[in-house]
């Protein structure tokens, strides 16, 4: 509660179970908090036992709520977090494994690659998501899919360097006849041990099912087993929960509860009695609270757990809204954040640093939809940004003050949030252009001396780099440039005490390399090189048909001194030239454009592609147009792992929505029509297609 610009109070309590904080004003400016269990709260107590009550904290502050909530952050970290086990970075850069390797359809081959790619792109700790189990409740590695268990993952993540994690709705029982599964229905099942009962004809959902109740002493045991033994087990650095193990209601008369106004209580205190003797056993592992995407987000689970979820609509817009959001509460080091890539398709959700820097103003946990599809370039974004976050956000997040210095995200305006280290005396300035028709915008920073002195800077240079004193950043603000909607820059701050940073100094001159070419049978891939610039963070190459390098083919920056550029038409002139860029400046090769022609591509003999021809008609279901050589996203096209230089894609839904392609082959002399048919990679490739080839209308 904030008083004008001057003071205020924030009050919170301990605790996950149903109950109350109410403010009442007194009439005299006096205020009345009631904090705690709702007034109808009652419940019975065994000899011997004690009653725990759910502490409440009360804290004032001076100066704005951004103040205030500094304060509230620093006794989160301090009293009420649980210590993250020395050596382990914190927050861990985790990459979350849920449909990057075919969602339930995945197998031990295609958890490997996944596995590959977290190590590739330098994320510390590798989730299988809800993917990796045969069915609801029956929480064990799917025997089909991975008969070694998880063994063959385990072995490559540790020996890869990195942290084993794991998700897991250990309170979610479903029907499965295995002697080791939480099961509601059947020979092995419980069902007393769960909030309320289901219909004979119920099945759970693919990763939820019916609750389990925690108040219930034979479920929690039953927990308190399952839980240490995943973990030890199976070596587990990390293990995530989900969807709701803290039940708030519960119609079983047997339980710990006896009013109904008890259930959440002690649903609560046996979910906490899981994760202490759990931390007990195993100090050193991390826990996650994900429960729906921070659907449990409070002061008492944030005790039993390292790491809480802020959303789960794992897109740019609602990620910067959640954080936003959420940091008035709660400080950004324990607020979990996911970025999908492409599920939500909306623009700013592409494979880049947009999506990226959404999540990366808290623990930032990436969440790949489809990495075979990304380009050399889009995978480098991830790497980059990774490591970005650990030389220079991760330091920061011990002790940051974050300042809410524009409004909340809408998508439409320019969008940002300025954090600041007093101890590393240094910050970082979120800038975002969404949807917005400018491509200038001015904002005043808050919290610094106005008598400091302070470097800025911008990963992308959309801001000038000079030396601002604090008076004046707050005061006339910082202009930023992006002359592109749905982009953004990291703009640094250090003080000026520090010295001079060396990502300011402006990049050297430098010359072309040469281009190395492989022919294939439709294309030429090529890989082009150039000398190192002095300075230079990143390097961006513009390579074009034109002379003028106008409308290019390919405009891409990366942070090497080369790039392949594959799929290249054969028997081309084209030409190209690099940018080197750094905080201070930007400086383009010596000698201007360079050119380079493609060799021919190697022909095949009596064979003419569909995708190559002149169709008669082509529809596709959806209003999407079929694609040519490509998939539906500009990517390669692939079925099963196989990528195909030549082919077509269409859509189609299980209705009378057309998806055809029609050819006139009268007079072409074809004798063989030949095709591999399949759901493509880009979508998981799980679903069922009806496919057909007709002659003049009939099925052949």
């Amino acid at each position: 509660m904030q008083v004008g610009e001057n003071y205020g109070l924030y009050v919170g309590w301990e605790f996950s179970g149903v109950g109350r904080i109410q403010a009442k004003g007194m009439g005299d400016d006096s205020l009345a908090l009631y904090i705690g269990n709702n007034p109808d709260f009652k419940t019975d107590i065994e000899p011997g036992e004690s009653l725990l009550i759910p502490a409440a904290f009360v804290g004032c502050y001076t100066g704005d709520i951004d103040e205030g909530s500094y304060r509230l952050h620093r006794f989160v970290i301090e009293k009420l977090r649980p210590v993250v086990p020395k050596g382990i970075p914190d927050p861990l850069l985790v990459y979350n494994l849920y449909l990057d390797a075919g969602g339930d359809q995945a197998k031990e081959a295609d958890v490997l690659r996944s596995a590959s790619t977290c190590h590739d792109v330098g994320f510390e700790a590798f989730m299988p998501d809800a993917m990796w189990f045969p069915a609801c409740g029956d929480w064990r590695w799917d025997p089909a899919r991975f008969p070694l268990g998880i063994k063959p993952i385990e072995e490559y993540v540790h020996k890869s360097g990195m942290r084993m994690a794991l998700w897991c709705a250990w309170t979610n029982g479903g029907v499965s006849d295995d002697p080791g599964a939480l099961s509601i229905r059947g020979p092995v099942a419980h069902p007393d041990w769960f909030s309320s009962d289901v219909a004979a004809e119920w099945q759970p959902g693919p990763f939820y099912g019916a609750q389990l109740c925690l108040g219930c002493d034979e479920a929690k045991a039953w927990e308190i087993a399952k839980t240490q033994s995943m973990v030890g087990d199976w070596k587990l650095d990390y293990l995530k929960h989900d969807c709701g193990p803290i039940v708030s209601t519960c119609n079983k008369a047997t339980h710990r509860h006896h009013y109904g106004v008890d259930a959440s209580y002690w649903a609560t205190i046996g979910y906490y009695d899981v994760q202490k003797k759990l931390r007990e056993r195993y100090p050193n592992v991390i826990l996650e609270n994900c429960s729906g995407g921070g659907h449990i987000k409070d002061y008492g689970v944030i005790q039993y757990t390292h790491y809480t979820v802020t959303t789960d609509t794992l897109s740019n817009l609602p990620d910067r809204q959640s954080i936003y959001d959420s940091t008035f509460a709660l400080p950004p080091i324990l607020l979990q954040a996911y970025t999908y890539e492409r599920a939500y398709n909306v623009p700013g959700d592409e494979p880049g640093t947009y999506l990226w820097r959404s999540a990366m103003m808290g623990a930032w946990q990436i969440d790949p939809t489809s990495t075979s599809r990304w380009t050399p370039a889009e995978k480098d974004s991830a790497k980059a940004s990774g490591e970005i976050y650990k030389e220079w956000i991760r330091p920061m997040l011990r002790d940051v003050k974050v300042h809410h210095i524009l409004p909340r995200p809408d998508g439409k305006h320019w969008d940002g949030m300025f954090y600041w280290s007093p101890s590393l005396k240094r910050g970082m300035l979120y800038m975002f252009r969404p949807d917005s028709a400018d491509s200038l915008f001015n904002v005043r920073l808050k919290g610094l001396s106005p008598e400091g002195r302070y470097w800025v800077w911008g990963e992308e240079g959309a801001v000038a780099v000079g030396v601002r004193t604090g008076a004046d950043l707050m005061g006339k603000g910082v202009d930023i440039t992006l002359p592109d909607r749905y982009t953004s820059d990291l703009i640094y701050l250090r003080d000026a005490d520090l010295g001079t940073p060396d990502e300011v100094e402006a990049p050297a001159e430098f010359d072309l390399g040469k281009v190395a070419s492989k022919v294939g049978q439709f294309s030429v891939d090529a890989a082009f090189t150039w000398q190192s610039s002095a300075h230079a963070r990143k390097y961006r190459l513009i390579l074009s048909e034109h002379a003028d390098l106008s409308a290019p083919i390919v405009d891409v920056v990366v942070r090497e001194r080369s790039i392949d550029v594959p799929r290249l038409p054969g028997a081309r002139k084209l030409y190209w030239k690099v940018e080197a860029i750094s905080a201070g400046g930007k400086c383009w090769n010596r000698g201007g454009a360079s050119s380079y022609t493609t060799p021919d591509v190697q022909k095949l003999a009596n064979v003419t592609f569909v995708s190559d021809m002149a169709w008669a008609k082509s529809t596709a279901g959806a209003g999407n147009a079929v694609r040519r050589d490509e998939d539906y996203y500009g990517g390669r096209l692939a079925i099963a792992g196989h990528v195909y230089e030549k082919g077509i894609w269409t859509h189609s839904f299980n209705d009378a929505t057309p998806a055809d392609v029609d050819l006139d082959i009268s007079g072409k002399g074809f004798g063989v029509f030949a095709a591999d048919v399949g759901v493509a990679d880009s979508v998981g490739g799980s679903g069922s297609v009806q496919f057909a080839v007709l002659v003049d209308g009939v099925v052949i």
